[in-house]
């Protein structure tokens, strides 16, 4: 007797069993677009170089619209600007580009640079520095993968102002990105200075 209910129990529970397992196969798998999202971010292999299109790089003597702007807390006592004047994006590649000036604290010597990102892998790459004498000396450095809130890595603050999840803001919203109070950053309006003297860091 003891048996027969024993093995009444038994076949009363494989439907339960079965059901959970069915359940728990369902919950881990994935949608392919999710997989292809998750080893996109996830996967240890380096974000493809960027294939660009040609482009002009705009003389540093005409940039007059400065626009002052904040990267993270570690670096407030920095001062970050960006030309609104050279901001372009790429009408192929995406990639957007634009001045940016470094001053570090207790100096007046402002390290402009000419930069792009790329929103697809999210990169960004040097392309020239200002000179003392207001032209562009041409930069090697390949593109790297940007990491935000690390120490002076002003990239990584921007690209909340230039980049959507669909690929770049146009020029106008990053303009208007750019005036947006945010309390991690700060805008202080434009400088009315395009002055390099620039004391470049290495390269």
């Amino acid at each position: 007797m003891k048996t027969k209910k024993l093995l009444a129990a038994v076949l009363l529970a494989l439907p339960v069993c079965a059901l959970a397992f069915e359940s728990g196969q369902q919950t881990q798998a994935r949608d392919p677009g999710d997989e292809s999202m998750v080893g996109k971010w996830l996967s240890d292999k380096p974000p493809p170089v960027p294939v660009e299109q040609a482009f002009e790089t705009p003389a540093l003597p005409s940039l007059q619209q400065w626009v002052r702007f904040k990267a993270n807390y570690d670096s407030r006592a920095t001062t970050f600007e960006i030309a609104t004047d050279s901001i372009s994006i790429g009408s192929e590649d995406q990639i957007v580009r634009f001045a940016v000036a470094v001053t570090p604290k207790d100096s007046t010597v402002r390290n402009i640079r000419y930069e792009g990102i790329d929103c697809a892998t999210n990169q960004a790459r040097i392309y020239a520095y200002g000179t003392p004498d207001n032209t562009w000396q041409k930069s090697t450095q390949p593109w790297k993968v940007i990491v935000k809130n690390t120490r002076n890595v002003y990239e990584g603050a921007l690209t909340d102002d230039l980049c959507q999840m669909s690929g770049p803001y146009t020029v106008k919203e990053i303009i208007a990105n750019l005036g947006t109070d945010r309390p991690d950053r700060i805008n202080t309006g434009s400088t009315g200075s395009t002055s390099s003297g620039t004391g470049n860091s290495a390269k």
